[in-house]
């Protein structure tokens, strides 16, 4: 580091303050006043980074010293007119010190989030430190203080600037001129960085009868003994400069940058992390979808979702397009989190600009901290300090992605559990963008390495929201009551019509069609619709059957007289059904028949809404072939999967049509089937998540997976169920008991209760679509997978393969330094 040279200190300074409050005001700050700009520079340098650092260093806490600077500065311009002019440059000093002192407060709490301490005790969270607005703003608008900043921040001042240059430097000659070409007048306090704080301003000049405002970042004092952190501020506008790169919309034109600060052009408009959370606070009350939205705003009763189509559309675009001027300009970021992008309104539309181009200090271990509340954003690479940019914007680019549509965020990093149960197209897509290792992102989504990154992603993106959006048309057009709760009367759940959507906008997309990548819309769509008319026949048959039980239906035809008129008889019978039916099995006994008929339309019920509601949008078929045990897990997965499409109506029909003393055998049956599918289904997820753990795939939470424990659950409830149903229907078939309008009555209300409404309608069946979601990615991704072994990330602690594989880019233009 940097060491200042012995002068000034802060005891000298509040001693002064405290002799002045208390009357002795000449003699207090007289020796102040003969301090020359190097002494305060010194003062400045030599301040504590961290706060038991400080207090060790003073004896007393930051706040206490903001607390006694803040009380002597707010009292300054009261103060009596010849005292004012004979201390004003002194008051300038003072006031520079107190935001100085406000910023390491602020960069310690931002770099150990959760662990600074009150003055009053330690461990308590403080969210934020000081009213900027009472605060820093006031400050600045003080003239000496603006002029303590010109003399202390003047390249050719007494800032510390590190190894000398060898050689004229034109870029310092072009820093000095534009260091004087500023109006320090109009400058003025505008927001807090991790090391810096910024000001807004306007230049001297006019250019073309116009002033373009302008940003000004400079280095806390303190941190300038860095020599990281000065040379690479000294050498920003060298690296980051995009003067010759034509039509930029999207990032900042950096005007000059010397050891302390860097000049850059001024952006209007909040940080996307404050537009986020205005967006939120009003997301209850908010206004109609603007025209060309991809989903009607949501109304009362309709499906929650805490996927958000609306701003993921509208934002996510920006993001593509400012992430492909960057690749234009050959560039990488590095840094790309909410903080870093400005959200402005370009021609009516939202627009970002993207600011703080390089590798965080706290991530090049520039300073020391604990990752702040932005680090979730930042690759992993570049938070261990490595020198991989090529991909670390991609990693980014999706955790951007998921801050667009919604949901929390998960501890880990991995994409959260909403997504793979509302919106698998996503989650899939960014999954490819966060996996921890470089070398497995992009696994699915192969880009052309002639052709640039980002417009190829934006179309995978497009193609992924628009499958998306067509999945959630029905919810929007059907009248709210069909889904409150839930789409509680509904057992398809809409799902055919869904997959039919899905399939036909996957028809329509051009780029990357097939099997694989449309997670088999085709497939599913055709076992969607053949479950679909299973139900529709199945209930048809148990309805009918049960309207001649009791002599045909109130509201309508009788269905055996529409067909005695169709085939011009009388016989009051239905061909060839009714030939199936056992002579001890007479129609017109209603009480007698009751139990078949809750049984089998339970049933039926229960099943359509486990496969439509759960399975119709899943397929294990993305784990291909050669995976060993995994495929063969996944081969009977999608077995068991692809029989509940059928097994309802199978189970229903030989009870109805043939002999009604069958149902306890057949429900024995069919709980038995349901078993064998939890059990498969366990073992499929349990096994694929595994060897993804074991295969370092990060995109897998190395805790709990939602859903997997509740697959579990189901397995032994069904397999306690089946022998509960068992037993009985063995005492049934023989007569050794004879209650079976409450075993019947039990049966109808365990399905319509417990399965129907409960496991396949509830948060349950939302968990398992996770599960299984997740499952079925990660045994497309082991699919995927280099097979060469896994070695080692520097400092990243989790294993990546040797070789990058096919379709993932290569590396992308541009040659980042960490700032």
């Amino acid at each position: 580091m940097v060491e200042p040279r012995p002068g000034g200190d802060l005891r000298t300074v509040l001693g002064a303050v405290a002799a002045d409050e208390s009357g002795d005001h000449g003699a207090a700050l007289a020796e102040l006043a003969a301090w020359q700009p190097g002494t305060w520079s010194e003062l400045l340098l030599r301040l504590p980074f961290d706060a038991p650092g400080f207090r060790a260093e003073y004896e007393r806490g930051w706040q206490t010293v903001i607390g006694d600077l803040d009380r002597w500065c707010r009292a300054f311009p009261d103060r009596p007119a010849p005292f004012r002019e004979q201390h004003e440059r002194v008051s300038g000093y003072v006031g520079l010190l107190l935001v100085t002192l406000v910023c390491l407060h602020h960069s310690y709490v931002h770099r150990h989030p959760g662990q600074w301490a009150r003055e009053g005790g330690p461990g308590t969270v403080v969210p934020t430190t000081h009213d900027c607005a009472a605060l820093c703003a006031p400050l600045f608008e003080r003239p000496a203080v603006r002029a303590a900043l010109r003399e202390l921040y003047d390249p050719h001042g007494p800032v510390p600037t590190g190894p000398a240059e060898t050689g004229p430097d034109p870029l310092a000659r072009e820093a000095a001129a534009e260091w004087a070409g500023i109006d320090f007048d109009t400058l003025r306090f505008h927001r807090h960085g991790t090391t810096s704080f910024i000001l807004r301003g306007l230049p001297a000049l006019a250019v073309q009868g116009r002033r373009r405002p302008l940003a000004l970042k400079c280095v806390v004092h303190p941190y300038l003994r860095v020599p990281a952190i000065v040379r690479s501020t000294r050498e920003y506008r060298r690296r980051y400069d995009v003067t010759g790169v034509e039509d930029i919309t999207h990032l900042v034109r950096v005007w000059a940058s010397a050891p302390a600060w860097i000049l850059m052009d001024f952006v209007a408009g909040n940080t996307l992390a404050d537009h986020l959370a205005a967006r939120q606070a009003t997301a209850p009350d908010r206004p109609a979808a603007a025209p060309g939205a991809r989903r009607p705003p949501s109304r009362r009763g309709s499906p929650p979702t805490d996927v958000d189509l609306d701003q993921l559309g509208e934002l996510g675009g920006q993001l593509f397009a400012a992430l492909a001027e960057l690749e234009r300009a050959g560039l990488h970021h590095l840094d790309l989190s909410p903080s870093n992008v400005i959200v402005t309104r370009r021609d009516d539309r939202l627009s970002f600009v993207l600011v703080d181009l390089g590798a965080n200090h706290l991530y090049t271990h520039a300073v020391t901290g604990l990752e702040g509340p932005d680090a979730r954003y930042v690759a992993p690479e570049v938070r261990a300090g490595g020198d991989e940019p090529d991909r670390a914007d991609l990693y980014s680019l999706g955790q951007l992605l998921l801050a667009l549509a919604g949901p929390p965020p998960s501890p880990d990093g991995t994409v959260p559990d909403a997504l793979y149960s509302d919106a698998l197209m996503m989650a899939r897509f960014i999954e490819d963008l966060t996996d921890a290792s470089p070398a497995n992102r992009l696994l699915l989504f192969p880009l052309d390495a002639g052709r640039p990154v980002y417009p190829q992603l934006r179309r995978y993106f497009d193609e992924e929201l628009d499958a998306l959006s067509a999945a959630r048309e029905e919810s929007d057009r059907s009248p709210a009551w069909l889904f409150g709760p839930r789409g509680m009367y509904t057992p398809l759940a809409g799902a055919p019509a869904r997959q039919l959507r899905v399939w036909r906008i996957r028809r329509s997309q051009g780029v990357g069609r097939g099997p694989g990548r449309d997670m088999y819309a085709r497939w599913l769509v055709i076992w969607s619709w053949i479950a679909a008319v299973a139900w529709v026949v199945g209930a048809a048959t148990v309805i009918v059957w049960w309207s001649r039980d009791i002599g045909g239906v109130p509201w309508g035809p009788d269905p055996v007289a529409v067909i005695d008129f169709v085939t011009r008889s009388d016989t009051g019978r239905i061909p060839l059904l009714d030939d199936l039916r056992a002579d001890d099995y007479p129609l017109t006994d209603a009480l007698g028949n009751l139990p078949v008929r809750m049984v089998c339309l339970s049933f039926l019920m229960a099943g359509a809404r486990l496969y439509q509601n759960i399975f119709a949008g899943i397929t294990t078929r993305v784990t291909g072939l050669r995976q060993g045990r995994l495929t063969v897990l996944a081969a009977l997965t999608e077995l068991q999967l692809r029989l509940f499409a059928l097994i309802p109506i199978v189970l229903v029909t030989p009870p109805t049509l043939v002999q009604r003393e069958w149902w306890p055998v057949f429900t024995g049956i069919g709980v038995t089937a349901i078993f064998l599918c939890n059990l498969t289904c366990t073992a499929f997820v349990t096994t694929a998540l595994g060897h993804a753990r074991d295969r370092s795939l990060s995109t897998v939470p190395s805790g709990r997976v939602a859903g997997r424990e509740e697959i579990r659950g189901w397995a032994a409830t069904s397999a306690f169920y089946g022998v509960a149903v068992w037993t009985i229907a063995s005492l049934l078939v023989t007569d050794r008991i004879h209650d079976q309008y409450v075993y019947a009555g039990s049966a109808t209300a365990i399905n319509l209760v417990i399965f129907y409404a409960v496991k396949c309608g509830g948060r349950d069946a939302t968990d398992v679509r996770v599960a299984l979601g997740r499952a079925c990615l990660a045994a497309e991704r082991l699919r995927h997978l280099p097979t060469a072994p896994p070695v080692s990330t520097a400092g990243d602690g989790r294993g990546r393969p040797d070789q990058a594989p096919s379709g993932v880019p290569s590396p992308m233009p541009g040659d980042a330094v960490p700032r």
